[in-house]
């Protein structure tokens, strides 16, 4: 079964877009607070200091004047108020004001400003050396105050000249106008700025996260592939244990049909007899019990041998091959053409078996079916690919040509059965039928890699991979 779903691949993206877009969106208010957060103290400081300049150049002159002598002449209040009459200064500043040590008005330019409407607050801290810079936008922020809002207060204190004691406090009404159109410049570029690098990056996100679903689906549709395959070979693997019975239930049969028809019958026949007891009693063949009994053992040695085929445990592939040609070239007693130099000498028992009996099975077939014509068996080993071929060229006329029973050839598993001895392998059949009248049928079988051992004969490098196989032969 696939391990992904439409539901996963049609909703993955859109949920993934709206985490990164919201993500972003959340970041860039962060920097944006921040950095607006930032600019603002920055641009009160800068006011503050400038404040402080302003103080120190326009009223300190003034405020030492009163700490010497108590009293703010008729001049100072004068050049105070024509102070404000200056261009380059009204366009700034609307109200001057000067505080002495204990916090007492002494003086302002705007009349209507009186001293209880001051903050007390601002005026103690002035007094312990800090500049205050507060800004109103609102006239409910200072109803009393006889200028429109918005604008800074700034508040500054003025030291003696011989021993920097803090003699009087400074204070400004500065126009803030100015101050907000600066504000409002660099906060709106702090935040275009900000826009367009998060889009910028919100974009690469974007394309960053569209390439990872890719790999992502590409990862999964290659594990769901990789299922599906398994659960192909799962199902091969049930079908192949399948025929492997249904094989082995032939094979049980035939052997069991051997049995019952020879073996078996003579034993009886040895019965009706009389067994060990008759021994000179003869059959109408003239056969005594004794060659009955031979016969026994010579048909039961045949047929254990056919199973096994112990004779060829120590030969090498060519050699085993070579024992199939010559025992169908006894018993047909027909010449049968080899070549057998390319192969390999490999020992492995199971695949001398599976070979053994696909040379056995296509000659005797063919011998049955085309009378044998000219017959030829060939191999070779390329590519670790073993390929075998049996040919004859009795045509489609000679099919249906009996084989001598007298010869011995009997039926084996035909087409079905050697396919499932290759199939063990990996291997596969191909039957063709050239023109001219000449059939051939090939098997390739894949091999590991081959090595040479130190006595000179070539042998599977590892474990055989076809021990196991050996049961379903």
């Amino acid at each position: 079964m696939p391990i992904t779903n439409s539901h996963n691949r049609g909703f993955l993206t859109p949920r993934l877009y709206f985490v990164a877009v919201l993500g972003v969106l959340h970041i860039m208010a962060f920097l944006g607070t921040y950095f607006v957060g930032q600019y603002r103290e920055q641009q009160l400081q800068g006011a503050a200091t400038a404040g402080g300049l302003y103080v120190e150049g326009f009223l300190a002159p003034h405020a030492h004047e009163f700490f010497a002598t108590q009293n703010l002449s008729a001049d100072s209040k004068t050049k105070l108020a024509q102070l404000l009459d200056r261009q380059s200064v009204s366009e700034h500043f609307k109200v001057l004001k000067i505080w002495d040590a204990t916090g007492k008005f002494i003086i302002s330019t705007d009349s209507t400003i009186k001293d209880e409407d001051e903050d007390t607050e601002d005026i103690a801290r002035a007094l312990q050396g800090e500049t205050i810079v507060e800004m109103y936008t609102d006239v409910e922020e200072h109803p009393n105050s006889s200028i429109k809002p918005p604008y800074l207060e700034i508040h500054a204190p003025i030291l003696d000249l011989t021993n920097s004691k803090i003699i009087a406090i400074g204070e400004l009404y500065q126009d803030a106008t100015g101050f907000l159109r600066e504000r409002a410049i660099a906060e709106s570029s702090i935040w275009t700025t900000l826009a367009g690098f998060s889009a910028l990056g919100l974009v690469g996100l974007m394309l960053l996260i569209s390439w990872q679903r890719k790999t992502l689906m590409q990862h999964l549709d290659e594990v769901s592939a990789i299922a599906q395959q398994n659960q192909l070979l799962k199902e091969e693997a049930v079908r192949t244990l399948i025929d492997a019975s249904s094989s082995n239930e032939e094979l049980l049969n035939q052997i069991g049909a051997e049995l019952h028809d020879g073996p078996i019958q003579m034993l009886s026949l040895m019965l009706l007899m009389g067994g060990t007891a008759n021994a000179a009693a003869t059959t109408a063949d003239g056969m005594t019990s004794n060659d009955i009994g031979n016969r026994v053992i010579s048909e039961l040695r045949a047929i254990s041998t056919g199973l096994s085929l112990p004779e060829i445990a120590d030969l090498t592939l060519p050699d085993a091959l070579l024992m199939a040609v010559s025992r169908h070239e006894i018993f047909t007693g027909q010449k049968v053409e080899t070549d057998f130099d390319k192969l390999p000498d490999i020992m492995d028992q199971a695949l001398k078996i599976c070979c053994f009996r696909f040379v056995q099975e296509r000659l005797t077939n063919s011998f049955k079916h085309a009378g044998g014509a000219r017959q030829r068996v060939s191999g070779d080993a390329e590519n670790n690919t073993l390929t075998l071929i049996v040919q004859d060229s009795g045509g489609v006329a000679a099919m249906a040509k009996p084989a001598p029973a007298a010869l011995g050839i009997t039926g084996g598993t035909g087409f079905a059965g050697l396919r499932r001895r290759l199939k063990v392998f990996g291997g596969g059949l191909v039957f063709t039928c050239q023109p001219g009248g000449t059939t051939s049928l090939t098997a390739t079988i894949p091999l590991p890699k081959l090595v040479t051992s130190g006595c000179g004969d070539d042998r599977l490098a590892g474990p055989s991979v076809h021990q196991g196989a050996l049961g379903h032969l």
